[in-house]
Protein backbone atom coordinates (compact mmCIF):
# COMPACT_ATOMS: atom_id res chain seq x y z
CA UNK A 1 0.00 0.00 0.00
CA UNK A 2 1.48 3.39 -0.89
CA UNK A 3 1.75 6.34 1.53
CA UNK A 4 -1.30 8.10 0.10
CA UNK A 5 -3.54 5.02 0.62
CA UNK A 6 -2.18 4.49 4.16
CA UNK A 7 -2.94 8.10 5.03
CA UNK A 8 -6.47 7.80 3.56
CA UNK A 9 -7.08 4.55 5.47
CA UNK A 10 -5.81 6.11 8.72
CA UNK A 11 -8.03 9.17 8.18
CA UNK A 12 -11.05 6.90 7.57
CA UNK A 13 -10.34 4.94 10.77
CA UNK A 14 -9.97 8.13 12.84
CA UNK A 15 -13.13 9.63 11.33
CA UNK A 16 -15.19 6.48 11.90
CA UNK A 17 -13.85 6.11 15.45
CA UNK A 18 -14.91 9.72 16.12
CA UNK A 19 -18.38 9.07 14.70
CA UNK A 20 -18.72 5.88 16.75
CA UNK A 21 -17.57 7.61 19.94
CA UNK A 22 -20.01 10.47 19.32
CA UNK A 23 -22.86 8.03 18.71
CA UNK A 24 -22.07 6.08 21.87
CA UNK A 25 -21.92 9.31 23.90
CA UNK A 26 -25.20 10.49 22.38
CA UNK A 27 -27.11 7.42 23.60
CA UNK A 28 -26.79 8.32 27.32
CA UNK A 29 -27.60 11.95 26.50
CA UNK A 30 -30.73 10.90 24.63
CA UNK A 31 -31.72 8.57 27.46
CA UNK A 32 -31.22 11.37 29.97
CA UNK A 33 -33.42 13.64 27.86
CA UNK A 34 -36.21 11.08 27.83
CA UNK A 35 -36.30 11.09 31.67
CA UNK A 36 -37.46 14.71 31.57
CA UNK A 37 -40.66 13.77 29.74
CA UNK A 38 -43.52 13.33 32.21
CA UNK A 39 -44.83 9.75 32.26
CA UNK A 40 -44.22 8.63 28.67
CA UNK A 41 -46.63 5.76 28.04
CA UNK A 42 -47.10 3.44 25.11
CA UNK A 43 -50.21 4.89 23.53
CA UNK A 44 -50.15 2.98 20.28
CA UNK A 45 -48.85 -0.42 19.25
CA UNK A 46 -48.63 -1.32 15.55
CA UNK A 47 -47.51 -4.71 14.20
CA UNK A 48 -46.56 -5.13 10.54
CA UNK A 49 -45.02 -7.91 8.42
CA UNK A 50 -42.53 -7.94 5.52
CA UNK A 51 -40.46 -10.49 3.61
CA UNK A 52 -36.72 -10.10 3.14
CA UNK A 53 -36.60 -11.33 -0.46
CA UNK A 54 -39.03 -8.53 -1.43
CA UNK A 55 -36.48 -5.86 -0.51
CA UNK A 56 -35.08 -3.45 -3.08
CA UNK A 57 -31.44 -3.27 -2.04
CA UNK A 58 -28.43 -1.14 -3.01
CA UNK A 59 -24.88 -1.58 -1.70
CA UNK A 60 -22.50 1.37 -2.02
CA UNK A 61 -18.77 0.64 -1.77
CA UNK A 62 -17.34 3.77 -0.09
CA UNK A 63 -13.72 3.60 -1.22
CA UNK A 64 -11.47 0.71 -2.26
CA UNK A 65 -13.23 -2.28 -3.86
CA UNK A 66 -14.48 -4.74 -1.26
CA UNK A 67 -16.06 -4.63 2.14
CA UNK A 68 -14.94 -1.74 4.38
CA UNK A 69 -15.61 1.21 6.66
CA UNK A 70 -18.02 3.76 5.21
CA UNK A 71 -19.81 1.24 2.97
CA UNK A 72 -23.56 1.74 2.86
CA UNK A 73 -26.48 -0.62 2.44
CA UNK A 74 -29.80 0.97 1.48
CA UNK A 75 -33.06 -1.00 1.42
CA UNK A 76 -36.72 -0.28 0.95
CA UNK A 77 -39.63 -2.67 1.15
CA UNK A 78 -43.39 -2.82 1.64
CA UNK A 79 -45.00 -3.95 4.87
CA UNK A 80 -48.42 -5.47 5.47
CA UNK A 81 -50.93 -5.51 8.32
CA UNK A 82 -50.85 -9.32 8.56
CA UNK A 83 -48.71 -12.27 7.53
CA UNK A 84 -51.70 -13.65 5.60
CA UNK A 85 -51.99 -10.33 3.72
CA UNK A 86 -48.30 -10.45 2.82
CA UNK A 87 -48.53 -14.06 1.60
CA UNK A 88 -51.66 -13.25 -0.46
CA UNK A 89 -49.91 -10.17 -1.91
CA UNK A 90 -52.65 -7.81 -0.70
CA UNK A 91 -52.27 -4.03 -0.82
CA UNK A 92 -49.32 -2.96 1.42
CA UNK A 93 -49.97 -0.92 4.55
CA UNK A 94 -46.83 1.17 3.93
CA UNK A 95 -43.14 1.28 3.01
CA UNK A 96 -39.89 1.15 5.01
CA UNK A 97 -36.62 2.82 3.95
CA UNK A 98 -33.37 2.02 5.83
CA UNK A 99 -29.82 3.30 5.22
CA UNK A 100 -27.02 1.51 7.14
CA UNK A 101 -23.38 2.65 7.27
CA UNK A 102 -20.47 0.45 8.37
CA UNK A 103 -18.60 2.29 11.17
CA UNK A 104 -16.11 -0.41 12.12
CA UNK A 105 -15.20 -3.49 10.13
CA UNK A 106 -14.09 -5.72 12.97
CA UNK A 107 -10.85 -3.94 13.84
CA UNK A 108 -12.10 -2.27 17.02
CA UNK A 109 -14.35 -4.99 18.48
CA UNK A 110 -12.62 -8.35 18.01
CA UNK A 111 -13.98 -9.21 14.58
CA UNK A 112 -17.43 -7.69 14.99
CA UNK A 113 -18.81 -5.01 12.68
CA UNK A 114 -20.56 -1.90 13.98
CA UNK A 115 -23.38 -0.52 11.80
CA UNK A 116 -25.41 2.69 12.21
CA UNK A 117 -28.88 2.67 10.67
CA UNK A 118 -31.35 5.46 10.03
CA UNK A 119 -34.71 4.88 8.51
CA UNK A 120 -38.34 5.78 8.27
CA UNK A 121 -41.61 3.95 7.90
CA UNK A 122 -44.30 5.56 5.74
CA UNK A 123 -47.91 4.97 6.78
CA UNK A 124 -50.92 6.61 5.11
CA UNK A 125 -51.32 9.00 8.07
CA UNK A 126 -47.67 9.91 8.68
CA UNK A 127 -44.04 8.84 8.89
CA UNK A 128 -42.12 7.27 11.81
CA UNK A 129 -38.36 8.02 11.98
CA UNK A 130 -36.00 5.39 13.45
CA UNK A 131 -32.33 4.91 14.28
CA UNK A 132 -30.15 2.05 15.53
CA UNK A 133 -26.53 1.26 16.34
CA UNK A 134 -25.73 -2.45 16.37
CA UNK A 135 -22.90 -4.97 16.35
CA UNK A 136 -22.79 -7.80 13.82
CA UNK A 137 -20.40 -10.66 13.05
CA UNK A 138 -22.29 -11.81 9.95
CA UNK A 139 -20.32 -9.65 7.51
CA UNK A 140 -23.29 -7.53 6.47
CA UNK A 141 -25.80 -4.95 7.69
CA UNK A 142 -28.35 -7.39 9.20
CA UNK A 143 -28.32 -7.45 13.03
CA UNK A 144 -27.53 -10.78 14.66
CA UNK A 145 -30.07 -12.90 16.45
CA UNK A 146 -33.77 -13.19 15.99
CA UNK A 147 -34.60 -9.67 17.22
CA UNK A 148 -33.25 -6.21 16.60
CA UNK A 149 -34.26 -2.94 18.23
CA UNK A 150 -34.68 0.49 16.71
CA UNK A 151 -35.35 3.76 18.53
CA UNK A 152 -38.24 5.92 17.33
CA UNK A 153 -36.88 9.47 17.12
CA UNK A 154 -39.85 11.39 15.71
CA UNK A 155 -42.18 11.52 12.80
CA UNK A 156 -44.68 13.50 10.75
CA UNK A 157 -48.46 13.72 10.54
CA UNK A 158 -50.16 11.52 13.15
CA UNK A 159 -46.68 10.49 14.42
CA UNK A 160 -45.27 14.00 14.92
CA UNK A 161 -43.20 13.98 18.13
CA UNK A 162 -43.36 10.19 18.45
CA UNK A 163 -40.89 8.33 20.67
CA UNK A 164 -40.55 4.67 21.48
CA UNK A 165 -39.11 1.48 20.02
CA UNK A 166 -39.49 -0.87 17.08
CA UNK A 167 -38.69 -4.53 17.69
CA UNK A 168 -38.02 -6.53 14.51
CA UNK A 169 -38.31 -10.31 14.88
CA UNK A 170 -37.00 -12.67 12.21
CA UNK A 171 -39.22 -15.63 11.40
CA UNK A 172 -37.47 -18.34 9.35
CA UNK A 173 -34.06 -18.54 7.74
CA UNK A 174 -32.31 -17.16 4.66
CA UNK A 175 -33.42 -14.56 2.16
CA UNK A 176 -37.05 -15.70 2.11
CA UNK A 177 -37.61 -15.21 5.85
CA UNK A 178 -40.43 -13.06 7.17
CA UNK A 179 -40.02 -10.15 9.54
CA UNK A 180 -42.49 -9.00 12.17
CA UNK A 181 -42.03 -5.39 13.27
CA UNK A 182 -43.77 -4.14 16.42
CA UNK A 183 -43.89 -0.38 16.94
CA UNK A 184 -44.39 0.75 20.56
CA UNK A 185 -45.16 4.48 20.26
CA UNK A 186 -45.49 7.18 22.92
CA UNK A 187 -45.89 10.94 22.53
Amino acid sequence: MNTKNKRFTTMCKVTMASILAGALLAVPAAAAGSEIRPNPKVVERITVFSQQDDWDSTYIDAHEPGYGIGDQHIVNFSFYSSLAGLKANKKPLGTTFIESTLLSSGEALAGKDVWASNGYDLFKDGRIDTTSLYVNTLGGPTPEGTKSHYTITGGTGKYFGARGTVIVERMGEGESRYLKSTFKISF
